[in-house]
């Protein structure tokens, strides 16, 4: 008879996959999984232990000699193995204790405990999974719905439950004759997905705000004007979610070539962005970053009059060019009269359309010029902090630069204090939004979330070609379609999002 701990994936090409229990006896094989998820290539067969490569290594390994330890001690480790019946609330630990992802466990931590209200209330403190049944599963969603959750977040936590349930399926814990939620059939409500028009969006950026807030709901003195600006960066930023936005360092900037790039690996999906800065972007961090040079505001804004100027002087040119063709299309009217005349100031109007013209293309040369200046200043400021070592720090107010979340860094396990402190950093930012949209009198509800469908839907507005791709994807909502746009050939993405900007100037 041996013995083993043997690790399988999930399925054949998965990375990823459970250590189980293999016993061999009689040339008769039993196998019963841990229930622990790893990585496939941290596993150390000959060691029968996890390398130190995998997260939570040293706790594994404890377990796996415990359990080993524990079969040791029956004359019979197949029968010990077969009459484990473990429950659904002692599974669920093992799942979340495995679990690096802080926004997952957080989830599958709310539905145990939910499950284990409603257990409560039928008497029981815990269920053997092999207990559960058609009944109780209804009666759990029931529950759900009585106790506050609206229709759809009871269709979701079912789903993850579900999710759950087969997950002890699949790691041999338990066998149903009759699938549990067979008669649970999930209808979801449709959901309307609302974004702000480009005219709420221009509100954002031209209100001065008022702070009325006591100075003891803000000891970081932080303005309204700057919830704003975090909000509008999130939507130049390809509508960038809220935790990235939370998480954003210096360092996360790159300047190559006096373009500025922002890489960063997404908080939720770990899917690495990479995106060139447009100048609207830019302009929302403007309050951030002349605490870091003296006399970047001063030097901002003597280029930023001098475009201004620029755009004005181009305006009156195009009033002069509108000018000339009313005058064209009159003496076309009255040519008849006197064809001479008509000849004078047809050679007239030329000439001064030649030198409107030229007027035109040496304004345009200069606002293009100043744009450049521009776009340079923020890049100089950018690589200067960078320089100065100072890139680690937080772009944004959320966090102090020394404090817990510092630590914190892409691909590191974020700890549950860390994981709180995000969302309670998130929580008030989304309570100084409603300020925000109380002072623009804007009817929509502003959140964090609100910045990725209004960037989806700006582009949709003005971009044909995304809305034929949004249609071909059989998507329902143009949410959905944000997903996708990351895929978009990167000249593609960044023809639409300077055509976004330019709309702003």
């Amino acid at each position: 008879m041996s013995v083993k701990i043997i690790y399988r994936p999930v399925n054949p090409n998965d990375k990823q996959g459970y250590l189980k229990i293999r016993i061999i006896e009689n040339r008769k094989t039993k196998i019963k999984t841990l229930g622990i998820k790893i990585n496939g290539c941290n596993w150390l067969d000959g060691k029968q232990r996890v390398s130190k490569a995998e997260p939570k290594a040293d706790q594994i390994n404890n377990k796996i000699e415990e359990t080993l330890k524990d079969l040791a001690q029956f004359d019979n480790p197949t029968l010990a193995i077969q009459t484990t019946n473990k429950t659904i609330l002692e599974f669920y630990d093992t799942i979340i204790e495995n679990t690096t992802n802080s926004g997952t466990k957080s989830k599958y931590k709310d539905i145990k405990n939910r499950f284990k209200a409603y257990l409560e209330t039928i008497g029981l403190n815990d269920m053997k999974l092999s207990q559960l049944n058609t009944d109780h599963v209804q009666s759990f969603y029931k529950f759900m719905r009585v106790n506050g959750c609206k229709t759809n977040t009871a269709n979701y936590n079912l789903k993850s439950f579900k999710a759950m349930i087969n997950k002890a399926i699949s790691s041999d814990l338990v066998v149903y004759h009759k699938n549990p939620f067979a008669l649970m059939k999930l209808k979801f409500e449709e959901k309307k997905h609302r974004a702000l028009t480009i005219d709420e969006v221009q509100r954002i950026i031209q209100t001065e705000y008022k702070d009325t807030r006591a100075k003891r709901y803000n000891t970081l003195n932080i303005t309204l004007e700057e919830i704003a600006n975090t909000f509008l960066f999130q939507i130049f930023a390809q509508g960038m979610r809220v935790s990235d936005v939370q998480l954003l360092k210096w360092d996360n900037f790159r300047v190559m070539d006096n373009n500025i790039f922002l890489d960063y690996s997404q908080f939720k999906t770990k899917k690495k962005i990479t995106l060139k800065l447009t100048p609207i972007a830019l302009s929302m961090l403007d309050i951030r970053l002349k605490n870091y040079d003296t006399l970047f505001e001063r030097t901002l804004n003597a280029i930023k009059d001098r475009l201004d100027e620029l755009k004005q002087t181009l305006k009156e040119i195009e009033a002069k060019e509108m000018q000339l063709k009313v005058q064209k299309e009159l003496d076309e009217r009255m040519k008849h009269k006197d064809i001479e005349d008509y000849n004078q100031r047809t050679i007239e109007r030329i000439h001064n359309e030649d030198q409107i013209l030229l007027e035109r293309l040496s304004v345009e040369n200069r606002i293009e010029k100043t744009s450049e200046d521009l776009y340079t200043t923020y890049a100089l400021v950018i690589a200067e902090i960078k320089k100065n070592g100072l890139e680690n720090d937080f772009v944004f107010y959320f966090f102090d630069n020394d404090g817990i979340m510092s630590e914190y860094k892409d691909g590191l396990i974020m700890t549950d204090k860390q994981y709180k402190r995000l969302q309670g950093k998130r929580a008030y930012y989304n309570v100084l939004l409603k300020e925000i949209q109380k002072q623009t009198s804007i009817d929509t509800t502003i959140s964090s979330h609100l910045a990725r469908h209004t960037y989806t839907q700006l582009i949709l507005d003005s971009e044909a070609d995304l809305m034929a791709v949004s249609k071909a994807l059989g998507h329902s909502h143009v949410s959905t379609t944000q997903t996708y746009i990351s895929q978009f050939p990167n000249a593609k993405l960044l023809d639409i999002n300077e055509t976004l900007s330019k709309s702003f100037s």
